[in-house]
């Protein structure tokens, strides 16, 4: 996106998990971060837990709802986790068109959840396709910085301290 952004109009702001991993590399990045608190999902866990993130779903939304306010988004994008349900949510209700994209081959609960919510879905593969409604979904392939077709291999290798002779995937 910022390679895109001739005119440094782009103003990017990511909305995450409180505390979560994605939080410092995010700043470290110049992104504006905007933590929202959850406390984990809500399959597959204990009945207190479940309870528990439910709250934290709802908290979320409305701590979306504060930050697509505050940002005024032109639109909004996700790419599934638990994270993105309230802030796709929060988007649907104040009118922010969603792009959810799908960096796996089979769409996981929040993004089949979201998915009607979302003006347009990209997947990575043409297998993917199948799961979301034909009007909305495109194969976009998966996004890679163009610097990484330009990397020198003996360089690459190196600076990973791995064998210049060794196999390596």
């Amino acid at each position: 996106l910022r390679s895109d952004d001739t005119d440094g109009a782009l103003a990017l702001t990511w909305v995450g998990r409180r505390g979560g991993l994605e939080e410092d590399i995010v700043r470290r990045s110049g992104i504006t971060f905007r933590g929202i608190g959850l406390t984990g999902g809500v399959r597959g866990v204990g009945a207190l837990a479940a309870v528990r993130s439910v709250f934290g779903l709802v908290v979320g939304f409305f701590q979306a709802i504060k930050a697509i306010r505050a940002e005024r988004p032109q639109a909004i994008l996700a790419t599934g986790g638990y994270v993105s349900v309230p802030a796709v949510l929060a988007g649907w209700l104040l009118r922010v068109p969603s792009l959810l994209y799908l960096p796996d081959m089979a769409p996981g609960w929040a993004v089949r959840f979201l998915a009607p919510l979302a003006r347009r879905i990209a997947v990575t593969t043409d297998e993917s396709v199948r799961y979301f409604k034909a009007d909305k979904v495109f194969v976009s392939g998966y996004p890679v910085r163009a610097s990484m077709f330009s990397q020198d291999r003996k360089a690459a290798r190196e600076s990973f301290g791995l064998d210049a002779d060794a196999r390596t995937i």
